[in-house]
């Protein structure tokens, strides 16, 4: 769906996710290791490059972006910045 773009975004992503991490731990006074857990987990990931796609020829058309809008809001609507919550 991105094309080139997602190379970007998929070697960008461990340093935010690193970042949130350290925005929960200090700022918020939570437990945010599963995010530097997860900056950690993708790092690794990143090392062995961006697979490219097998057909990167054709282009989102008109017709797919909204298909494409109904499974990225749904994703961004369940982010939390703290999921998980022990309570003692």
């Amino acid at each position: 769906m991105l094309g080139k773009k997602a190379e970007n975004i998929f070697v960008l992503m461990p340093n935010i996710l690193l970042l949130v991490g350290l925005y929960v731990i200090c700022w918020l006074r939570e437990d945010g290791f599963i995010w530097i857990y997860w900056a950690v987990l993708l790092w690794a990931f990143a090392a062995m490059g961006h697979p490219s796609p097998l057909n990167d020829e054709v282009e989102l058309d008109r017709k797919r972006i909204p298909h494409w809008n109904c499974y990225v809001y749904p994703w961004a609507l369940c982010f939390t910045l703290i999921p998980f919550k022990l309570m003692t």
